[in-house]
Order: C-alpha cells, then sequence, then structure tokens
C-alpha cells in the first residue's frame, strides 16, 4: 500500500477459475498476506513467511515466560514461612508438573 518506498505500477492478469481463485483467498489468509503478495513471492521463488505463524510463535514465548514466572512465584510463596505446615500439598510434584509444562512449549516453538 502506501508504506513501501518504490511504487508496484505495473499489472499482470492471470485468469484462472472459480475454484483457484478460492484456493488462492484461502492459502493468502493462512499465511496472513494479500493474494497479490503471496502470488508475486511464489512466482519470484521467495519463502513465503506466515505472519499467523509468527504471531503464534510470539504468543506461546510469552505463554512460556509467563509459566516460568508462574512457577519462580508459586516456589518463592510455598517456601515462605507462613506457608509451612500445609498438608497433603505436593509442592515437588506441581514444579515438576510446570517443568515438563515448559519443555512441551519449547519443543512446539522449535517445530513451528
Amino acid at each position: 500500500m502506501g508504506s513501501e518506498t518504490r511504487k508496484r505500477d505495473k499489472r499482470i492478469t492471470v485468469r484462472v477459475t472459480e475454484d483457484e481463485a478460492k484456493g488462492l483467498k484461502k492459502k493468502a489468509e493462512s499465511f496472513g498476506v494479500s493474494v497479490p503478495e503471496l502470488m508475486r513471492s511464489c512466482a519470484l521463488g521467495k519463502i513465503v513467511k506466515s505472519k499467523l505463524d509468527q504471531q503464534n510463535i510470539l504468543s506461546l514465548l510469552r505463554v512460556h515466560a509467563d509459566s516460568g514466572r508462574l512457577g519462580g512465584l508459586l516456589k518463592m510463596w510455598l517456601s515462605s514461612p507462613e506457608s509451612l505446615g500445609r498438608e497433603g500439598f505436593d509442592l515437588d510434584a506441581l514444579l515438576s508438573e510446570i517443568q515438563d509444562n515448559q519443555k512441551n512449549m519449547r519443543d512446539i516453538i522449535q517445530l513451528l
């Protein structure tokens, strides 16, 4: 749009079927880009980076960080003198579960 430093002033028309048009639109939406941007990138051999995947990765990273902070706060709260004597509460199991969740999130992030 107006944010580009150079103007795209040449138009190339491509005829497609109704199904192809729907497929292109769906594919572009899945990447979070416009159909022309998707077609330009594909035609010029560029890798189309999904903006939605990048947003999801950032969200997962935030959740991971929050989980770590929560674990630290929980550990500090439970280890304070006023919380001593809590019976039936398995602190080690809870902290282990938090660490397992963090590891799972890291594994998922690496797959994206």
